[in-house]
């Protein structure tokens, strides 16, 4: 059975297209997600690396 519903600009939409709405969006959040995930990992370990050169920078007297 297909439902229409009225969106906020008063136009008709059916409950079909509200779902594929929602399965767009979940795409997007994952991918979103995927990106931040491998950047976080690839930055992770460069910034790791800098705060030990620091580290020992300092406690060397450099």
């Amino acid at each position: 059975m297909l439902i229409y519903s009225k969106n906020k600009e008063g136009e008709r939409e059916s409950e079909l297209e509200t779902g594929q709405d929602l399965a767009e969006y979940a795409v997007f959040i994952g991918l979103i997600a995927l990106v931040v995930l491998v950047s976080i990992t690839l930055i992770g370990t460069n910034i790791s690396e800098i705060f030990t050169a620091l580290a020992t920078a300092i406690r060397n007297g450099v």
